[in-house]
């Protein structure tokens, strides 16, 4: 069995009282901690950010009656951030049990990813823990630290259970219906997605990160034929694999580079991808380029497919556990 530790002041905003959008409501702060209070997920429409996404996932993946949440009952522990909470529930742990078994992460900025790299090299039975192959990468060669590949462990946290997933083929209407997601790119760069898919007269919608609401992504979502994604780089890419859950074909215009406290370094917009999930392009030529071939095979790709091999509750659970018995 595993204590899980999570708080949701990791993304604390100040708020207000009368406001129309919810994301700036203090009626917001009180639904986050009422909801982890009693550890239930979050509605949909009211996570506004990945950590928040993260918790929320881990409340339907870990029921609370094989799994204790926030106290400290079991050897196994997984603390879900690192910060000023996080070090003082590490704190604990270890005070009780030096030898007890820790897993940290993926929450943590640069100060306290460094602090957490000294521990780990202090303590074998702490790991450190990023959430994909990329994310992992880049944490053995940020400059000016030393990480060793066994203080890390590597976990995406699950996003749908198996029995939910959506795997019936949608047969493709004419004329064709795109989503589009965007975040954390050049504006020019959706400008002249749009004029391409005005001129290749496909019905679209976008849907901006931060300024939408998750159920209506999800209805957009099971209506559309597929999907093109214009995207930063990620560590897991929740809104994203979202979509993949629901079989929607993918075009990634990918970002293989970002910035990250000054730093340049190596990544994706998709961490978790195969080619059947859709395709993937590094620059607008290359879009245009696909484009025909990628419409002319939607039928025969399936996302979730790869969903259901990786990214489950079910699947993601056991791998947590099987980390565990691995330390």
């Amino acid at each position: 069995m595993i204590n899980i530790f999570y708080h949701p002041d990791y993304i604390k905003k100040k708020r207000i009282f009368l406001t129309r959008q919810l994301k700036y409501s203090k009626f917001l702060s009180a639904a986050i901690y009422l909801s982890y209070k009693l550890h239930l997920p979050l509605p949909k429409n009211f996570i506004f950010s990945g950590p928040h996404q993260r918790m929320s996932h881990l409340t339907k993946m870990f029921p609370k009656k094989n799994y204790s949440i926030n106290k400290l009952k079991y050897e196994n522990s997984y603390i879900v951030q690192f910060d000023s909470w996080g070090e003082s529930i590490l704190r604990k742990i270890l005070d009780k049990d030096e030898n007890s078994k820790v897993i940290i992460g993926p929450l943590y900025n640069l100060e306290y990813s460094k602090k957490l790299n000294i521990i780990t090299n202090k303590y074998s039975n702490v790991k450190k823990l990023v959430a994909s192959r990329p994310a992992y990468e880049s944490a053995l060669n940020w400059p000016g630290e030393k990480v060793d590949t066994d203080t890390l462990v590597i976990w995406p946290s699950g996003i749908i259970k198996e029995k939910n997933l959506n795997v019936s083929k949608n047969i493709p209407k004419t004329p064709l219906t795109c989503l589009v997601y965007f975040k954390r790119r050049e504006v020019f760069d959706l400008e002249a997605l749009q004029d391409f898919l005005d001129f290749k007269r496909i019905n679209f919608k976008v849907f901006t990160y931060g300024e939408y609401k998750n159920s209506d992504l999800d209805y957009f979502a099971d209506k559309s034929d597929f999907g093109v994604i214009i995207n930063g780089s990620e560590s897991q890419g929740f809104a994203i694999q979202n979509l993949m859950s629901k079989d929607l074909p993918l075009l990634v215009w990918d970002k293989p580079t970002d910035n990250y406290g000054g730093v340049q370094f190596n990544g994706t917009s998709v961490p978790y991808w195969s080619d059947e999930c859709g395709k993937r392009v590094l620059n607008f030529q290359e879009l245009e380029i696909n484009f025909d071939s990628f419409i002319s095979n939607l039928e025969n790709f399936s996302p979730s497919l790869f969903v259901r091999e990786n990214l489950t509750y079910e699947m993601s659970r056991n791998n947590l556990l099987n980390l565990f018995k691995e330390i």
